[in-house]
């Protein structure tokens, strides 16, 4: 008689993996704590995976958005290359990190109100980020001993972002729209810093009440604007908003 699989496993073994992922990264996670974490043997994990590198590959499923992991007809589940995984980010990136607000902005000329501008660029930066904070997290882990993850995540993805920032920062600081820096890359780097914190990273902050906190995106936002523009923002009277 067939063993009985059950139906609703894939998606706690991605769950797990995912966060296990999260914390140590690829090479440094352990299958076994996977399994004690379900309450189940390392043999019961392989009799749906075929190792370590196809949890890995389940597991950045979910991570990236996928609410429901069905059960394949054919277990175990093979492990991918790296290549393939690498093949598989790369082509997932652009909607990922697509930054309609930003994109926009650069397009435009003319800024007739840049501090509704900056706060429509923050605040979906912001929004991006924590909705793609645990695929960041497997990636960004995983990508200190993997090369090319590396490169994929530091070099392209992460990059890429800077790089249009930096280009909208230049283009208002002529227009004479916010202030003009001495190096808009340097101020680029520090505003992705400031809100990939906010974000993502407050969440593995050793306090635990920054990650309990609320109000980060409307202040990341705020301190963007009073730092960017030429006239500062009027102080909001207590009790009123911004």
């Amino acid at each position: 008689m067939a063993r009985q699989r059950d139906p609703d496993f894939m998606n706690r073994l991605a769950q797990a993996g995912m966060e296990i992922f999260a914390r140590d990264g690829l090479a440094n996670a352990r299958m076994s704590e996977v399994a004690e974490r379900l309450g189940v043997s390392q043999g019961t994990l392989y009799n749906y995976v075929e190792s370590k590198d196809a949890l890995f590959c389940i597991a950045l499923d979910r991570a990236t958005g996928a609410e429901h992991i069905p059960l394949p007809e054919e277990l175990p589940v093979e492990g991918p290359t790296i290549e393939s995984i690498r093949d598989g980010l790369e082509e997932a990136a652009p909607e990922a990190f697509r930054l309609e607000a930003l994109d926009a902005a650069v397009e435009r000329e003319e800024c007739e109100d840049p501090a509704r501008e900056l706060r429509e660029i923050v605040g979906e930066f912001y929004d991006r980020l924590a909705k793609t904070r645990w695929a960041a997290d497997v990636i960004e882990r995983s990508a200190q001993d993997i090369p090319e993850l590396h490169d994929l995540f530091f070099l392209q993805i992460r990059r890429s972002v800077i790089e249009r920032l930096t280009r909208y920062l230049t283009l208002r600081g002529e227009s004479g729209c916010i202030r003009r820096l001495e190096d808009p890359g340097v101020t680029a780097r520090l505003l992705t810093e400031v809100v990939d914190y906010a974000a993502r990273r407050r969440h593995r902050d050793p306090d635990p009440r920054a990650g309990d906190l609320e109000g980060y995106r409307d202040a990341v936002a705020d301190l963007v604007i009073r730092g960017l523009l030429l006239r500062p923002l009027p102080v909001p009277a207590e009790g009123g908003g911004a």
